[in-house]
């Protein structure tokens, strides 16, 4: 991906390395993107029901605009993904993998009360999308398994740095235990 912020820092190596990032309408404006003045409800309808970030969520609900209600926005790049029309504009929603990381827009408000709870869950499975790893740096071997009593497994943890940048690196390695 290309950096489209004007007068911001460029976040695309960023998000290339890795990194997830989420736009709310047109603040940090790394995505290309248009908004418009509407303080009325806002129609989102979803376009692509399969993505992860629109698990859970009906096919049409309605939010208010960003900036406290004011405006909404939407990406002009059909490079995006369409997942979701905001007032029948195209890209209101997007979300793609971009290099190794993802990348999130928004273009109507998604906190507390005003966003209402279909975008408060959006944002959060928009949270769990941009927050995913497609890294192996670390894997398990066995991963899973049943152990009668008194029964023993040897388990091979690998941490493979290759293509990894310097920096603190962090995993869940999960046993449970009845």
């Amino acid at each position: 991906g290309e950096y489209y912020g004007e007068g911001t820092d460029d976040i695309s190596g960023w998000i290339n390395s890795g990194k997830g990032f989420i736009q709310n309408g047109d603040w940090y404006n790394w995505f290309p993107n248009e908004w418009d003045g509407n303080s009325n409800e806002l129609s989102i309808e979803i376009v692509d029901a399969n993505h992860p970030i629109t698990a859970g969520l009906p096919g049409i609900f309605t939010a208010r605009g960003f900036w406290y209600g004011e405006y909404y926005g939407f990406v002009t790049s059909d490079e995006f993904s369409n997942i979701g029309r905001v007032e029948g504009n195209d890209r209101g929603i997007t979300a793609d993998k971009i290099g190794d990381g993802y990348a999130v827009y928004l273009g109507f408000h998604i906190f507390d009360d005003m966003g209402g709870d279909e975008a408060l869950h959006l944002f959060s499975n928009a949270l769990q999308y941009v927050t995913q790893s497609n890294s192996n740096w670390l894997s398990a071997s066995p991963e899973s398994g049943i152990l009668s009593a008194g029964e023993s497994v040897d388990v091979t943890v690998t941490f493979d740095a290759t293509d990894l940048s310097g920096g603190d690196y962090s995993k869940d390695i999960v046993i449970s235990s009845n």
